[in-house]
Order: C-alpha cells, then sequence, then structure tokens
C-alpha cells in the first residue's frame, strides 16, 4: 500500500524476450517483483498467486485493472513459468 515501494515489473523479461507493452506487466511491491523475478512466487494463467516461501503473501490472486485492455496476457505468465530463468 506504500506507494513508493511499487515498481512496474515485466511478466516476461525484456532480455528473454518480452515485450513492452501493457499487457506483458504487473505493479509489484520491490521485494514480491524480486521473488517473482527469481520464482520464490508465481502468478499462473487464471492471475492466482503462489509462493515457495513465507514471504509475506496474503492474496489468492492479484488485483486485475477495471478496463480488461490491460489485464496482463495470461499466456506470458504461463510462458514465465515455464522458463529457467
Amino acid at each position: 500500500s506504500e506507494p513508493n515501494l511499487l515498481v512496474a515489473a515485466h511478466i516476461l523479461d525484456v532480455k528473454y524476450g518480452g515485450e513492452e507493452i501493457i499487457s506483458n506487466g504487473i505493479c509489484l511491491c520491490i521485494n514480491h517483483e524480486r521473488a517473482f523475478d527469481n520464482k520464490v512466487l508465481t502468478i499462473l494463467p487464471d492471475y492466482s498467486v503462489n509462493s515457495k516461501a513465507q514471504i509475506g503473501i496474503t492474496v489468492e490472486s492479484i488485483k486485475l485493472p477495471e478496463n480488461v485492455e490491460y489485464y496482463p496476457n495470461p499466456e506470458f505468465f504461463r510462458l514465465k513459468n515455464q522458463k529457467n530463468n
């Protein structure tokens, strides 16, 4: 809830072929972005959230934008979860 700790995170990292588009991004706090990048925290194509460790996750799914056009692309989550990066 602290705006100064929020970052725009790529779902598929640009250096691994992810695009600079809205549907390839989500807003996370700094700690959860690091956990997401390192697969300690995963988001599934149905937008549910899983964690491999006790890292303060208290939600079952991500909050989606009001406008469907800005939803993260579920395929990007599927691809990220398949990658070893």
